[in-house]
């Protein structure tokens, strides 16, 4: 039956705003189902599965599982549920009975599977629709597929590419969405562009589709209310998302609003069969019933039991540690652990003491240059502040207080109450300080400053390691966020970072705060002088270019560039004598270095003997340093501690330190200079200690982050797997640091500190300088109102992800990891297509180059595996699921071929693996349709990703593929992006200038350059380029490109419209937060963000000719190409 569409069915919001609605306990219901009679309600929160009645009141919990159960469908019988569960490691599709009784998996694949509806196949079988990408394949889309009750094998609904199917209750047709992969769960708000959603139709006798929908912005999600009535979700008014209806057979034009709501996007909605409707919007579960002349919008409201694991959380941070720093007495660490600070004594089994207790987050730990002081970073006051720590009582002052009021007599006198330190050496105090006028002089002056008391600076510094009692106060508290406290050598300043690139000193004596260097890189990094009278800072200009710069503290002269390279340097840092500076570099090969520069020129005039003799004994005098006495008078002139430093000539003298294969980052100089430790990548990733002449390259441990030296030069500092590390700097055994902990986690606060700290980041940090004109502060508060009810990281995915939505940006994304539950096991492939037949799997096509087509024991079309593993495959699993745990195993398979019962070994490969060879297979036949239909004039080149294997490949097939050719099509369709436009183009935009001819060759064969002169590959011949709508990011600069600089004819579709430069940054918990910092613009000042590049011959991707297998986008760049070479 056919519902009218005469009545007006505009029905106004019945609640105004989030804190007027009525409602129980239960504050964020979502993804909500309604059983075909309307009278029951499934919905998830905290990370289950609930249903209610529909009218509201008290909820059933019917899943119980640490998993996210989060989709759900009822059958219709509205018996069951078929629903979304990752109890078995990727969300998969699973079926129960309303009660929560009887639950088996159906989706037995390591696929996301996402339900949708019941209905019956042609066969008659109750089977369950859904969308997925099982099928691997290179276009950027979801496909329809069913899978039966009982379990088995999946079919496809039809053979074009389209999510959220869903069937007509006669089971003619299909509706379906098309567009909105890039944004799967529609969290972007108000995108317009090339891939936006829209409604189609698939009539499944005449194999017809038809779109309903062709509104610029989104349109999906469509459900029917009867076999000529869809209703369906769309943005087309009010700049919100409401629901609509429209007639199935005429689309849009009959679109007709059924909702008002203004502000706040529907999100989801189901529909039962007497057209009563269940929709979420905000924080909000509503009903609406459709069947009467004047349907209103009702807010459920809806009650639940809650248990404590609701609340709170128990966290061992034993594991969860991410920063790590010595005192400088070197006997004391702090230690960050899930952000709370710890601190303790290096010696082995010393206990840690927790110095924080909050639910802010703790991290930039430094220590003052006496010991006596330790600074923080926190966000404990709403912005990031700076904070300082110190020893209020020890144990020792505990015991001897104890002892005074009692007369109590301890066997062992209390630490802290006598002589901190009674057996230590105290020549190991001695300042080290170097002679500035002996600049060639290889024995560093090593004399004791004579006024300074050692023993007081190392009292104070000793209180830490057995501390019982601290004081924590504000330093740096302003409205902006203030970080990375460095305090100075000689006792006097505090650097940090302010906003952005602002670095700013603080007078620790007076409090003033002065700026010391003004810009927008936030990635600016800095290491104090030895005298603390000079920063060496690394700082990017506006073309992206990182040097390194000296500048002195007093702003006397301006800043010395010392290292003037149009490559990156970073990581200054200075030896503890100041004569010799150390940094990284990608100058060669773009790959990063250790390299060194003598800031005193008189080091490179020493002979070998005496620069050997200068390492030595600055290695030896660094073994003497310790904390710093801030009670010794300073009878040195500023004058006389100034560096004998020669800077400008300084980019002259830079050595390169080592030479292997990939990257050396995250490095420390040891206080000497003889030795420097740093991060290796290549072959065999790790830490790694070096000596000053290259020599003696010793592993210190796996892959970790360096957190620094110990001032004596001995020890290094590592964090590796979430525990921090001491280790000797010349090779040995690790010891750890270990922190011994289980901390109460109450998860509103954390999700509280959570999202405001990524809020705080976006909002500092985002390339837009109007955040696209986004009122972020209000944001924020309505936001952070859903994100405190949040329980499971998945919960706080979806509102993380809809506030940063409400950007309508690209490249954003917020992550938390899901927790390991250990099932997640890969299915194994062998690069088939195949069909369940009587007594096995039935081989319908192979995958060239697959492991079904590795000779001699390939697989050919009309083979029936019988058996894996010499088992037979029950009925209800499929063929992957038999392979579950076979990925890179070599495995038994028998067939029968041609009446024969044959054996066969192959060897399974993962999903991507598999998806990787058909987009290779996809790569060939195309190079081979252009061939056919150019008579072999066109060569054709796909790029896969904008990154350095894909530019390997393209230079590859600039020869294999373009060799003789008269033209060349070079297709970006389907490329995620990455960074090599600038690449591609150096190869593609060249102006010949010359050619040349070598003795004995034909005068007349010119055009010819040799290869050996060029950066890459080059070609001039004339071309065209392919893009479409998955043509995302660094893939849409250079069709961009492609079109400024009138290369050829740019044809497809409209790229995504998604341009920006990324990084991020990490919460608490560990969740990722993208962060796009730059944005990219063509030349008249269009932003590419939100503009695609728009072809000059735009061709649509058809659902037809996907279900036919045809690429019309293809073929029309070689017909456009083709008219210009005849």
């Amino acid at each position: 039956m056919r519902r009218s569409l005469v009545v007006p069915l505009l029905v106004a919001l019945a609640v105004a705003s989030v804190t007027t609605a009525v409602r129980g306990n239960v504050d964020l219901p979502r993804y909500p189902s309604i059983s075909p009679d309307g009278t029951t309600v499934a919905f998830t929160w905290r990370g289950d599965l609930w249903t209610v009645p529909a009218s509201g009141g008290r909820a059933s919990r019917i899943t119980s599982h640490p998993a996210d159960e989060v989709h759900s469908v009822f059958s219709s019988d509205g018996r069951r549920l078929a629903f979304t569960s990752t109890r078995d490691g990727s969300t998969g599709i699973y079926l129960m009975d309303v009660t929560g009784t009887g639950i088996r998996r159906l989706t037995d694949i390591d696929r996301p599977c996402f339900p949708t509806g019941f209905t019956r196949d042609d066969r008659g079988r109750e089977v369950v629709t859904f969308h997925s990408d099982l099928s691997a394949d290179v276009y950027r889309e979801y496909r329809p597929y069913a899978v039966g009750t009982d379990g088995g094998d999946f079919t496809r609904i039809h053979e074009a590419f389209g999510s959220h199917p869903v069937v007509s209750p006669d089971g003619r047709r299909v509706a379906f969405t098309r567009g909105g992969y890039y944004d799967r769960m529609f969290t972007r708000r108000h995108y317009r562009g090339a891939e936006n959603a829209d409604v189609w139709r698939y009539d499944r006798a005449q194999g017809r589709f038809t779109q309903l929908t062709r509104w610029a912005g989104n349109d999906r999600s469509a459900r029917w209310l009867d076999d000529g009535t869809l209703l369906f979700l769309s943005d087309r008014e009010l700049d919100c998302v409401n629901l609509y209806r429209m007639d199935a057979e005429q689309g849009e034009a009959t679109a007709r609003r059924l909702t008002d709501f203004r502000e706040r996007d529907v999100q989801h909605f189901d529909v039962g069969r007497d057209g009563r409707v269940v929709l979420s919007v905000w924080d909000t579960l509503y009903t609406m019933d459709l069947g009467g002349n004047a349907p209103r919008v009702v807010p459920m409201q809806i009650r639940a039991s809650e248990d404590e694991q609701d609340r709170y959380r128990l966290e061992n941070i034993a594991d969860d540690v991410s920063e790590a720093a010595v005192g400088p007495d070197g006997k004391v660490v702090a230690i960050v652990a899930y952000g709370e600070i710890y601190v303790r004594d290096v010696a082995e089994d010393s206990p840690a003491r927790r110095v924080t207790r909050s639910h802010a987050r703790e991290r930039d730990l430094a220590w003052s240059a006496d010991g006596a002081t330790l600074y923080f970073t926190s966000d404990r006051d709403g912005t990031e502040s700076i904070y300082a720590v110190t020893v209020a009582q020890t144990r020792g002052e505990l015991k001897q207080s104890f002892a005074e009021a009692t007369g109590a007599e301890f066997p062992i006198p209390p630490v802290g109450a006598e002589d901190p330190d009674a057996n230590a050496d105290p020549d190991t105090n001695a300042d080290t300080d170097t002679d500035p006028d002996t600049d060639t002089d290889p024995d560093p002056d090593t004399d004791a400053d004579t006024d300074a008391d050692p023993d007081a600076a190392a009292e104070k510094a000793a209180r830490w390691r057995d501390a019982l009692r601290f004081d924590i106060a504000p330093v740096v508290q302003r409205s902006t966020n203030d970080r990375n406290a460095s305090p100075s050598p000689d006792g006097r300043w505090l650097a940090f970072r302010g906003t952005r690139g602002n670095v700013s000193l603080l007078e620790l004596a007076t409090g003033d705060i002065r700026p010391f260097r003004t810009g927008w890189d936030a990635w600016i990094t800095w290491q104090w002088s030895p005298d603390g009278q000079f920063i060496a800072y690394a700082e990017s200009d506006l073309d992206f270019n990182r040097d390194i710069f000296i500048a002195p503290v007093d702003g006397s002269h301006p800043p010395v560039n010392i290292t003037r390279h149009p490559d990156d340097d970073e990581e200054p840092r200075f030896s503890a004598d100041g004569r010799l500076l150390s940094f990284t570099s990608e100058r060669i090969n773009e790959e990063y270095d250790v390299w060194t520069v003598a800031l005193d020129k008189g080091l490179e005039a020493l002979t070998a003997p005496e620069r050997k003799a200068y390492y030595e004994q600055a290695a030896e005098a660094a073994k003497k340093r310790g904390p710093l006495d801030p009670d010794a008078d300073d009878d040195e002139t500023d004058e006389s501690r100034t560096p004998a430093w020669s800077l400008d000539d300084a980019y002259l003298r830079v050595r390169r330190l080592t030479t292997s294969i990939g990257n050396e980052s995250g490095h420390e100089l040891a206080p000497g200079g003889d030795r420097v430790v740093f991060a290796a990548g290549g072959d065999d990733p790790g830490v790694y200690s070096m000596k000053w002449d290259g020599s003696d390259r010793t592993r210190l441990s796996g892959p970790a982050t360096i957190q620094g030296i110990d001032p004596t030069g001995e020890h290094v500092i590592l964090v590796a797997n979430g525990r921090a590390q001491r280790v000797p700097i010349g090779g040995g055994d690790a010891e750890t640091l270990g922190v011994t902990d289980e901390i109460r986690i109450d998860l509103e606060a954390q999700s509280s500190q959570k999202f405001l700290e990524a809020s705080r980041g976006l909002e500092e940090g985002y390339y837009h300088p109007t955040m696209n004109g986004v009122p972020w502060t209000e944001a924020t508060e309505d936001y952070h109102e859903l994100a405190i009810r949040t329980r499971t990281p998945e919960e706080f995915n979806w509102v993380a992800n809809r506030f940063i939505g409400e950007l309508n940006g690209s490249h954003l994304r917020i992550t938390t990891p899901a927790g390991d539950d250990g099932n997640d096991l890969a299915y194994g492939r062998i690069g088939t297509t195949h069909r369940r037949v009587a007594g096995g799997f039935e081989i319908i096509s192979v995958v060239p180059h697959g492991p079904a087509d590795q000779t001699p024991m390939s697989l050919t079309p009309g083979d029936v595996i019988t058996a894996v593993e010499n088992e037979p495959v029950p009925d209800g699993v499929t063929f992957e699921a038999a392979l579950v745990g076979r990925v890179g195993k070599e495995t038994v398979f028998t067939l029968q071929r041609d009446g024969q019962t044959l054996s066969v070994l192959l060897t399974p490969v993962s999903w991507g693996a598999e998806r990787q060879l058909k987009y290779r297979a996809w790569r060939r036949a195309n190079a081979a349709l252009v061939s056919e239909w150019s008579g072999g004039r066109i060569g054709y080149i796909h790029i896969q990703g904008m990154n350095q294997p894909s530019l390997d490949v393209f230079e590859r097939d600039l020869f294999a593929a373009a060799e003789g050719k008269d033209a060349l099509i070079v297709d970006v369709r389907n490329n995620g992006g990455g960074w090599t436009t600038d690449r591609v183009l150096s190869s593609i935009m060249v102006k010949p200038h010359a050619y040349t001819i070598p003795r004995g060759a034909d005068p007349s064969a010119t055009g010819h350059y040799p290869q050996p002169r060029l950066f890459i590959q080059r070609y001039t011949l004339p071309m065209n380029m392919l893009c479409n709508e998955k043509s995302y990011s660094n893939a849409e600069i250079i069709s961009h490109a492609f079109k400024t600089l009138g290369r050829g004819t740019l044809v497809g579709q409209q790229t995504h419209g998604s341009v920006i430069s990324t990084g991020g940054f990490r919460l608490i918990d560990g969740t990722w937060v993208r962060l796009p910092f730059r944005g990219w613009y063509v030349p008249d000042g269009t932003d590419m963000e939100l503009n695609g590049a728009m072809p000059d011959l735009v061709v649509p991707q058809t659902p037809e000719a996907e279900a036919r297998g045809d690429d019309e986008q293809l073929r029309a760049a070689v017909d456009d190409l083709m008219r210009r070479v005849r």
